[in-house]
């Protein structure tokens, strides 16, 4: 059993090896045995109230994501807030900060993921009524910026180039993410005195569902999003 981490660096690497045996297929079936006996330990405890989560978790609520399996950790360990296009407004951002202060999480991963049908959905919609268009809205930033730098309705090209569409979508989802960082850096004085402290660690993140692969954002595209 790994050792608990003490700061952000240790949390993230520990995710990083997680999500490696994870895609390992040829020890799936212990990784997965290893991962519901960890459940079973969180579940004999659960009447202990021993909630020590060592990272906070905001991402996509599709239902092919799911960081207790892809980073292999039972109940208590991550603290996940899930919205669909993990976006930061007020519930998510209240969250948040709740996992970071009360719970003292010295990691926060913002992760995106492959073909995440919010910002889908958001490229080009025009309709933001009901609940449905106010989550719509709320990507609608990142929609605009994505245009500014990747191309103006890059979706478009979905009929006509499916590999630059792809392509396009794939950035546009990672610039949505590194955008929420932003926003929540904007926003939360919490957060910001926990980098400035050097008690936090915020790392942006890509989950690519068709393999199983969970990778850090390129430094180009944090640039872009800046």
């Amino acid at each position: 059993m790994e050792e608990y981490p003490q700061n952000g660096d240790q949390a993230w690497q520990r995710l990083v090896r997680a999500n490696e045996r994870y895609l390992d297929e040829s020890s799936r079936g212990i990784y997965l045995a290893n991962l519901a006996n960890e459940i079973n330990t969180g579940v004999n405890r659960s009447h202990l109230m021993c909630q020590k989560p060592y990272a906070t978790i905001l991402t996509c609520s599709d239902s092919c994501v799911s960081p207790e399996i892809i980073f292999g950790e039972g109940l208590g360990m991550l603290f996940v807030v899930r919205v669909a296009g993990n976006v930061i407004e007020p519930t998510t951002l209240g969250t948040i900060e709740y996992g970071v202060h009360h719970l003292g999480t010295p990691l926060l991963v913002i992760m995106g993921h492959e073909k995440c049908g919010a910002v889908i959905a958001a490229a080009g919609a025009t309709d933001h009524t009901g609940g449905i268009g106010g989550l719509l809205a709320e990507i609608k930033p990142s929609i605009d910026h994505s245009c500014e730098v990747i191309g103006p309705d890059w979706w478009k090209s979905k009929d006509t180039n499916l590999e630059v569409y792809e392509k396009a979508l794939r950035e546009s989802i990672q610039l949505n993410a590194i955008l929420q960082e932003i926003e929540l850096l904007s926003t939360s004085e919490v957060i910001r005195s926990a980098v400035a402290a050097g008690k936090l660690k915020i790392v942006v993140a890509y989950y690519n569902v068709s393999s199983g692969k969970v990778e850090e954002v390129e430094q180009r595209l944090k640039e872009k999003g800046e």
